[in-house]
C-alpha cells in the first residue's frame, strides 16, 4: 500500500473515531432526568420572557430587588428546580433558572452575565447551582463582582478563589447523599470565605434538591422531598436576606 493511501486511510480512521466518539457524547448528555409532576406544575408560576430560555420567578407580593440565578445539575432538565425556584421566590425573591447546552453547565460557565443584564430591578446578585450546576456557579462568581452571594447544593468549588472575597457563601448537602463525595463538599469550606455556613439537611440525599425522581447511585432519603426543597429554600432566602440588607 502507498503512502498515500495510507496517510488517506490513517485520516478516515481518525475521522470516524471522533465521529463515534463525539456520537456517544452527544447520545450520553441528551439522556437527562425529567421533572416530575411537583416540578410540572411549579412551571405555571413561571414569567414569560419574549424570546428569551430563561425560568423566571418571581415574588407575588412585591418587587423583589435581590436576584437568584441558579445552575441546574448535569444531565438534569432545568424545570425540575421550579418547584425550589417557586418556594425561594415566595419568600420575596426573584430566581432565575439558566438552561444550558446538552444540560451540563460547563459548557456555558458565563451564561449568568446575559442574565443579570435583562433585570434591570434587581440591585443584589446572588448566584448558586446543583452539583455541577455549582460547581460552575462558584466559578463565575469568583471573577464577577457583582456577585454578593452563593449557594451550593451538594456542591463545591474547584479551588480557593472565592477565599478571600467578600462574597456570602452557604453550602447545602444532605446527609444521605450518595452521589456528591460528601467529605470532599465538607473540607471545601477551607477553600472558601471564613464566614461561610455549612448546612447539612439530615434525611436528605442528593436528588431531592430538585424534581427529577432518584438518580442513580444515590442514597434514600429519610425525609419527603417537599421537606427538602423547603428546607433548601428556607436556608437559601436566609443568605438573600443577608446580601439585601
Amino acid at each position: 500500500m502507498s503512502m498515500k493511501k495510507i496517510w488517506l486511510w490513517m485520516t478516515f480512521s481518525i475521522g470516524v473515531i471522533f465521529l463515534l466518539v463525539g456520537g456517544g457524547f452527544y447520545f450520553w448528555a441528551s439522556e437527562s432526568y425529567e421533572p416530575t409532576q411537583l416540578a410540572i406544575l411549579a412551571m405555571e408560576s413561571t414569567v414569560p420572557m419574549d424570546g428569551s430560555d430563561l425560568l423566571v420567578f418571581e415574588p407575588s407580593n412585591k418587587e423583589s430587588e435581590t436576584g437568584f440565578i441558579f445552575y441546574p445539575g448535569g444531565k438534569v432538565d432545568p424545570s425540575s428546580y421550579a418547584a425550589l425556584a417557586q418556594l425561594i421566590a415566595d419568600q420575596g425573591f426573584t430566581v432565575i433558572i439558566v438552561p444550558m447546552p446538552l444540560n451540563l453547565a460547563v459548557l456555558d460557565k458565563d451564561k449568568a452575565e446575559v442574565v443579570m443584564t435583562q433585570f434591570d430591578h434587581i440591585r443584589h446578585w446572588a448566584i448558586g447551582g446543583h452539583s455541577l450546576g455549582g460547581v460552575m456557579a462558584a466559578s463565575f462568581a469568583a471573577t464577577h463582582e457583582d456577585i454578593e452571594g452563593v449557594v451550593l447544593f451538594a456542591s463545591y468549588p474547584l479551588d480557593d478563589a472565592l477565599k478571600d472575597s467578600t462574597v456570602r457563601v452557604m453550602s447545602l448537602y444532605g446527609s444521605n447523599d450518595e452521589v456528591a463525595d460528601l467529605n470532599k463538599v465538607k473540607t471545601a469550606v477551607d477553600l472558601l470565605p471564613k464566614e461561610t455556613l455549612l448546612v447539612e439537611i439530615k434525611g436528605g440525599n442528593h436528588s431531592q434538591f430538585g424534581s427529577y425522581g432518584h438518580q442513580d447511585g444515590d442514597g434514600k432519603a429519610s425525609i419527603s422531598e417537599t421537606e427538602q426543597l423547603e428546607y433548601a429554600a428556607h436556608y437559601t432566602a436566609q443568605l438573600l436576606k443577608l446580601i439585601s440588607e
